[in-house]
């Protein structure tokens, strides 16, 4: 039986070419995290996520590092590939770094299988999944121009980030992209919770107007009375994304009649199990759901890619490393609008493991 003989975690930052700026970030580089798995049969796998996006995850770069080299890499040591994702879920560890530990292990037996990890999902075998570009905070001038750019390379919807400190701002620019745009992209918005009750209610009704398909967390996580009263102020479906981190989450927001939809990351269900218990949770609901990830490389925005290729959703958001500048990974591409679904072995990819930082090493 093949069993996890050497483990190995390395770090890396990927610089921007435009900043992650919106209302709970801002940044010109992603702390990002790999994690190596050396099986006794001489497989390799590898996995990454990024650190600095606690508002959204609960955990840094440090609580990725330590729980990894604490507590994973102990329990999973010896351990047969098959068996290793039912104990990674009984560990008392963060969903990220969870979500971390089971990318690699389905690399590892994807490699070991000579199967891509979307047919160990036993997904429908997409050749490619539409995708939306995202547009940070800038000025409505720069947005109409990577707006523009989106539709040129042919993206099909767009998610623009708002909750700046001006609403009046971001009501401009949500209508100067519709008028560059005219009808031929969707267009969403993304609050990541930076408006009060007040200020979400007045400004999606001012943005009616601009056809928006949703409005993602308009309000901070954790107060459901605020996301279910913007929910009736406005037309617009709000879509909760911080807020949900279980599927109590789901549930209680659900029955209150205070969300549309789910966006739903595996980031923050931690285990592949786990999301694909979220997403029928949802389903259950009757909610719209959304499968996407958090800004970081093409080694961890593959890992998202195969699950959407294994997982039917209303929509994806593949493109994390969108504005990354220097990857250390090749194999995952967009073309035309869509992400190219890679088809070789566990995740498919390459990395030039020269530019990572080895931090530790078990086994």
């Amino acid at each position: 039986m093949n069993r996890i003989a050497v483990m190995r975690v390395w770090r890396a930052d990927l610089a921007l070419g435009i900043g992650l700026e919106h209302a709970s970030a801002s940044e010109s580089a992603l702390e990002e995290v790999f994690l190596g798995i050396e099986t006794a049969d001489g497989i390799t796998a590898l996995a990454e996520v990024r650190g600095n996006g606690a508002y959204a995850t609960g955990a840094d770069t440090a609580t990725i590092l330590r729980q990894t080299q604490e507590i994973v890499a102990p329990a999973l040591l010896n351990c047969a590939l098959d068996e290793a994702s039912q104990r990674l879920g009984s560990l008392p560890v963060a969903p990220l770094v969870s979500a971390l530990a089971d990318s690699a292990l389905h690399d590892a037996r994807g490699r070991a299988t000579g199967q891509p990890i979307w047919r160990l999902l036993e997904g429908r075998g997409a050749a490619s999944i539409p995708v939306h570009a995202q547009i940070g905070f800038c000025t409505a001038k720069e947005a109409v121009i990577r707006a523009r750019a989106a539709a040129r390379a042919g993206f099909r919807r767009l998610k623009l980030r708002v909750g700046r400190p001006s609403p009046e701002a971001d009501i401009a620019v949500i209508y100067a992209i519709r008028e560059a745009v005219g009808e031929r992209m969707a267009i969403a918005i993304d609050c990541n919770g930076g408006w009060d009750v007040e200020t979400a209610g007045r400004v999606l009704r001012a943005i009616e107007p601009c056809a928006v398909a949703w409005a993602e967390q308009p309000t901070p996580a954790g107060d459901d009375d605020a996301l279910r009263h913007v929910r009736a102020a406005t037309v617009i479906p709000i879509i909760g994304d911080e807020a949900i981190r279980s599927g109590r989450d789901i549930d209680r927001l659900a029955r209150a009649g205070a969300i549309d939809g789910v966006h739903l990351k595996l980031e923050k269900a931690g285990t592949v199990a786990a999301l694909i218990g979220l997403v029928e949770r949802a389903r259950a609901a009757g909610l719209t759901v959304f499968l996407g990830q958090m800004d970081q490389g093409r080694l961890g925005s593959s890992m998202t890619t195969h699950l959407a290729a294994g997982i039917e959703a209303d929509a994806y958001e593949l493109w994390g490393f969108q504005n990354v500048t220097a990857d250390v990974a090749t194999g995952l591409d967009i073309r035309d609008g869509a992400m190219i679904v890679p088809q070789g072995a566990g995740n498919g990819m390459e990395v030039d493991m020269t530019k990572l930082e080895l931090v530790g090493e078990f086994g």
